[in-house]
């Protein structure tokens, strides 16, 4: 624990608190802690002492914070800057794979470059590919960043270690006769609302969550365009989630006339399964959808459309009136 001592610096009431920090990490010397104050010794006193509590509890911070406990509060920072929450996931992930491992339970202080080499050896061992381990290479190296910003550490030895190269492999574009297939398959497959779907992919070169963000009120059939506003996505509780689209990129995007055509029929398939349950198509209902909601559960009798992000339906109405036969 720290401990501290206090001066008459200038006369009549000017003190200097000083405390022990404990020692560099680095170099081992001993730092102190040192601030001003203005008043008389009683109050100079009872400052000292909030002082040295101060001190203790980042000495704590600083030199028995572990590599487990720094990801965890690493990981909380982003979260509560509003970072997404697939992304979060995915770093807690990996902060609980570390915690497994013995570096996990290292004081921070005492973690060295060949310490963080060795991790990733052992990664290798557990046959995660390089691209994997320069996941985890990523956010400890942020993590480190980010210890030193609060002052847990004075060097960010993850900058310094060495992960796995990867190789770099040619993404592979499928051809028009591929795309051509698979949406003949989709066409003639049970559900044939994924043609659309497909073709939509194939066309805007969107990805599959945009393509479940979409929502009528941003479909413009006349133009031919859409804009993507949103994304959706699955997070490890099985919730599916909206969130911005990837890099929070909202564009506009368009179609040739025999795809705005097809999403025109396919509005009015949903306008005549939601006529059928007496009802109507919801204001801001999404494209590709399920009905998932009983229409008397709502006032104005609207019919609701959920996401359809699996094809997996709990409704045998939504079936019925919302799927062609096969």
């Amino acid at each position: 624990m720290a401990g501290g001592s206090l001066r008459l610096k200038r006369e009549p009431d000017y003190w200097e608190m000083r405390v022990y920090a404990g020692r560099d990490p680095v170099t081992g010397k001993r730092r102190y802690a040192s601030r001003g104050f203005r008043g008389g010794k009683r109050d100079a006193n009872a400052a000292l002492a909030a002082f040295v509590a101060e001190v203790n509890r980042e000495s704590v911070a600083t030199n028995e914070a572990t590599v487990d406990s720094l990801l965890v509060a690493h990981i909380d920072h982003l979260a509560a800057r509003g970072r997404q929450a697939r992304t979060v996931e995915g770093y807690q992930t990996i902060a609980r794979s570390v915690a497994t491992d013995p570096i996990g339970s290292m004081v921070l202080a005492k973690v060295k470059v060949k310490d963080v080499d060795d991790f990733y050896v052992r990664l290798r061992k557990r046959d995660l590919s390089p691209s994997t381990i320069h996941r985890y290479h990523a956010l400890l190296n942020a993590a480190f960043r980010q210890a030193m910003a609060w002052d847990w550490i004075t060097r960010n030895v993850v900058q310094l270690a060495t992960p796995p190269s990867v190789r770099r492999i040619a993404r592979e574009i499928p051809s028009p006769e591929t795309v051509s297939a698979l949406l003949a398959e989709a066409k003639a497959s049970r559900n044939p609302e994924n043609y659309l779907v497909f073709r939509l992919l194939a066309v805007t070169g969107a990805r599959r969550g945009e393509i479940c963000g979409l929502r009528w009120p941003n479909v413009d059939l006349k133009a031919g365009t859409f804009t993507i506003r949103e994304s959706i996505a699955r997070v490890a509780s099985g919730d599916l989630i909206t969130k911005d689209p990837k890099s929070h990129q909202i564009r506009t995007v368009s179609v040739d006339s025999q795809t705005a055509e097809l999403l025109a029929e396919h509005k009015q398939h949903q306008a005549e399964a939601a006529k059928a349950l007496d009802g109507k198509v919801a204001r801001g209902a999404y494209v590709f959808a399920d009905l998932r909601t009983d229409p008397t559960e709502h006032r104005d009798r609207s019919i609701h459309f959920f996401l359809v992000y699996d094809q997996n339906f709990s409704s045998e109405d939504g079936k019925k009136y919302l799927k062609h036969p096969k």
